[in-house]
């Protein structure tokens, strides 16, 4: 499957961060064989209030 550079690098960096995270939405249905082009990416990151720094807030923070 081909994954644009941009994704490709911006995953490099969240590995690098060691942030935990799940790709969802057409990119998985694509991967499992039911391709629908969106032109997007869905990610669901998990993190913990204490990971935040301030470039990302926390919910907790509202």
């Amino acid at each position: 499957m081909n994954v644009p550079k941009d994704y490709e690098e911006f995953f490099a960096l969240l590995n690098e961060q060691k942030v935990k995270y799940l790709i969802i939405g057409a990119y998985v249905l694509a991967y499992h064989g039911c391709p629908r082009y969106t032109g997007d990416i869905d990610i669901f990151c998990f993190y913990e209030p204490k990971q935040c720094n301030k470039n990302f807030y926390s919910p907790f923070d509202i």
